[in-house]
């Protein structure tokens, strides 16, 4: 897959996955909604400083993009069930004023 096509589908699946429009992420980074919709397709290139303004915006390390793998909805939603439960431990274990040892969820 071409970088631009595999930047692009990872940008549309952060998109989804934060539940955000391509008309709300455009308004987010300032660009137009046609200029996301081309990027996310493949068939615009990235600017450094887009993909750093769209990653900041999804709440993403802009390597990510370059280097990571694609995420699904039921990954992501999986990963943040597993974070809830660790942050939620914690808590609990902090307001008794017990020490916990928790097990932080690894994905290979």
């Amino acid at each position: 897959m071409e970088l631009n096509a595999s930047i692009g589908s990872k940008v549309r699946t952060a998109r989804q996955a934060k539940r955000l429009t391509t008309i709300q992420l455009a308004e987010m980074v300032g660009i137009s909604q046609a200029q996301i919709s081309r990027l996310e397709m493949g068939k615009q290139g990235f600017r450094t400083s887009t993909l750093t303004r769209i990653a900041n915006a999804l709440e993403y390390p802009p390597s990510y993009f370059l280097n990571g793998e694609a995420i699904s909805d039921v990954d992501l939603a999986m990963v943040n069930a597993e974070f809830k439960t660790f942050v939620e431990t914690a808590a609990s274990a902090f307001i008794r004023g017990e020490q916990a040892t928790l097990k932080v969820p690894v994905r290979v």
